[in-house]
């Protein structure tokens, strides 16, 4: 087992501080990686490593005590599902409605072929090592720090399902998404967020496959009557959300 950072900063202060880890954690990996791009840095991480089966996180969640142990039994009782993926929940005493990135589904399901409702969320995935580099990483487009902003998690989910690989979500895998941002933060990732749903649609429909566009022009349909509900009855929440 090995855990691996992937630095892309300009400077040495993240590998000052992971040295001290290193010392008392040996089975810490780091690398410099030279090229930015979280996509980039993940694929970099993806070569380095032997492990069967990889497990990716994002540097502002904590992950459940027992995650490692939870996701252990479910590839014991599903030898067949090749990914993972679960729970992000806000962290403790923060308010969820200042997270815009939360997976909150009770029920354990097989991810379908809908890019936008997968709850594969690119802080708490699991794949295969092997299923991963058969269909080819992760998208170098799709990702912060990529022409596309965001989105590399839901391609990425897309891509697998349609290639028939068995994808599993279970509330059981469950990590704390970290409260620190300002709703000018927000505001920001909530066009990255918009930008890489219509690039992967756009993507897609160029490649002949049109099932994106379709999921996303019914996304937008349905934001928009939410829109005009809450200009109708004067209600905030619905206004802001749509």
């Amino acid at each position: 087992d090995e855990i691996i950072l992937i630095d892309q900063s300009g400077d040495s202060a993240s590998h000052n501080a992971i040295k001290t880890l290193q010392r008392q954690n040996p089975e810490i990996r780091y690398e410099k990686a030279p090229l930015l791009g979280k996509s980039r840095a993940l694929n970099h991480a993806v070569n380095i490593t032997s492990a069967d089966f990889l497990a990716f996180t994002d540097d502002d969640v904590q992950v459940d005590e027992r995650w490692l142990e939870k996701v252990a039994a479910l590839i014991a009782e599903h030898p067949d599902a090749e990914a993972f993926c679960g729970k992000v929940l806000p962290e403790h005493n923060t308010d969820p409605k200042n997270h815009l990135n939360l997976v909150l589904g009770n029920k354990k399901k097989w991810i379908e072929t809908n890019p936008l409702n997968s709850g594969f969320c690119g802080a708490n995935i699991f794949v295969r090592r092997d299923t991963l580099v058969r269909v080819g990483g992760f998208h170098e487009s799709f990702g912060p720090g990529a022409v596309f902003r965001s989105n590399e998690d839901g391609e990425l989910a897309y891509r697998l399902v349609r290639a028939g690989i068995a994808v599993l979500y279970s509330p059981d895998l469950v990590v704390y998404h970290s409260g620190w941002r300002r709703e000018t933060d927000n505001r920001q990732l909530k066009s990255n967020y918009a930008f890489g749903l219509g690039a992967l649609a756009g993507y897609y429909m160029r490649q002949g496959d049109p099932v994106p566009f379709y999921c996303l022009a019914i996304k937008a349909f349905l934001k928009f009557r939410r829109l005009i509900l809450g200009v109708m009855i004067f209600q905030k929440e619905r206004v802001v959300d749509g």
